[in-house]
């Protein structure tokens, strides 16, 4: 059986650290380093039971077709974008992804930091700071307390960020079409509703073909005139010029952004010329102790799926019990 790893340039030295492990764990990975768009030779493949990916790797019908052999594909990080989840699933392929929990808590705790900076005017401090001026004589920063905060998706780092905040003295709503067992103390309501009545709003959910720019003008326009909008998830969730022409006239208080839709965000991206903005290069959430969960829980998913076991991050569960039946104890 064979496992096939695939990086990219940014993700080369982890997915090295990944291959060490495993072949510590005694699977010895053929290690593929890739250009985003370049073919894969199907010779690559011919021989995969597991492929591990980055997560907007795309890995399209005909990839998988390529590797008769495959039962999984795993992404090291709680991003699946480029996984054709609905080809893998008709085909009996597990999908699975890494989400430990140093992970969740260190997005959580990012995601407030990112909240509580934005709502007392750090990206305007940093510019007057930076601008030589004198400090404006009236505050800009506002209290988190007394506020209300609207949480769209209630995945695991939503629940964290609503946990952390509990005892805030704040109200915390939140909007997720597939939300199981509500926590108490959060009242879920539709899209458009949690984002006219909410001070701040933080995005928790993945990006998919229904939730590209799911906060485009139209939605942007609902928000209140003077909320917060934070993106730690993805960056293609958001309308980047929507946003800017919305911050730009005024509409919106602030932002804080670890995300974008073109990753390193240009030099020439408007958004940066916002005072009232603080972007963060897709890092913030990421710990020294997260990184090293998802080096063992990686090694943990490919040792399982190789062994016959559906590892709990398992993303397509309606593929399990075709896929148990197919792969289970051998």
């Amino acid at each position: 059986m064979g496992v096939v790893m695939l990086s990219e340039s940014g993700t080369a030295a982890f997915f090295e650290r990944i291959e060490a492990a495993l072949q510590r764990a005694g699977i010895a990975p053929v290690h593929i380093r890739h250009t985003a768009g370049d073919a894969i030779p199907a010779s690559a493949l011919a021989d995969a039971d597991v492929l591990l990916a980055y997560g907007h790797f795309r890995c399209t019908e005909e990839v998988m077709r390529a590797a008769p052999r495959l039962r999984a594909v795993v992404s090291p990080w709680v991003g699946t974008d480029g996984f054709d989840m609905e080809a893998a699933t008709r085909l009996g392929i597990a999908v699975v992804n890494g989400q430990p929990d140093e992970h969740t808590q260190g997005m959580a705790e990012a995601t407030v930091m990112m909240i509580l900076a934005a709502s007392y005017g750090l990206p305007q401090a940093r510019h007057t700071m930076e601008s030589g001026a004198a400090r404006p004589a009236e505050p800009v920063a506002e209290l988190l307390a007394g506020k209300t905060l609207g949480i769209v998706g209630l995945g695991q780092i939503g629940r964290r960020v609503a946990a952390l905040l509990a005892n805030w003295d704040i109200t915390l709503k939140a909007h997720d079409p597939f939300a199981r067992d509500v926590p108490d103390g959060i009242e879920l309501l539709p899209l458009d509703d949690l984002l006219r009545t909410s001070d701040i709003v933080t995005l928790h959910m993945l990006l998919t073909e229904q939730t590209r720019h799911l906060i485009d003008a139209t939605r942007l326009r609902l928000m209140k005139p003077d909320a917060i909008l934070i993106n730690t998830a993805r960056g293609g969730l958001i309308d980047e010029t929507a946003l800017f022409q919305a911050m730009s006239s005024g509409h919106l208080r602030g932002a804080a952004l670890d995300v974008f839709e073109t990753e390193p965000l240009p030099m020439d991206s408007p958004l940066r010329r916002l005072p009232n903005i603080l972007l963060t290069p897709h890092m913030i959430g990421q710990t020294k102790q997260s990184r090293a969960a998802l080096v063992d829980l990686a090694v943990a998913n490919v040792g399982a799926l190789m062994s016959g076991t559906l590892p709990k991050t398992l993303r397509n569960r309606t593929v399990a019990e075709t896929w148990l039946r197919r792969w289970a104890d051998t």
